[in-house]
């Protein structure tokens, strides 16, 4: 089965988490990240202002651990693996949470960080 590459399928079936994925920032990276035809899980405290029934919210605080593993559990439970997480946080002074928990809980394939400096 030949593929066509094109900006509107290069992430075809790929599972992503986006944290912060409710406004700003995280709401584009997931917006993106949707057009380019991945399946698009959005966690935050909050759920958005505008909905899309494309976009699949977890209401979560991150913050706490509890938080954290309700985001594991249903992402885990839903698809049985996460292919992108986007660590969007607005910020978060969690002792062993946030980032390196998802990342250790869910063990995504192939999941490179990258810094964005503001």
């Amino acid at each position: 089965m030949d593929q066509v590459f094109n900006f509107n399928n290069e992430l075809s079936g790929k599972i992503a988490l986006v944290t912060g994925g409710t406004k700003g920032t995280g709401k584009a990276i997931a917006d993106r990240l949707l057009n380019a035809g991945a399946i698009v899980n959005i966690s935050a405290r909050n759920p958005p202002e505008v909905t899309n029934e494309k976009l699949h919210f977890i209401g979560a605080d991150l913050s706490k651990s509890e938080g954290t593993q309700k985001v594991v559990d249903e992402v885990l439970a839903k698809y049985g693996r996460l292919d992108i997480l986007v660590n969007n946080l607005g910020g978060s002074e969690t002792k062993g949470g946030g980032f390196s928990v998802l990342m250790m809980k869910i063990g995504c394939n192939h999941c490179r960080v990258i810094c964005w400096h503001r």
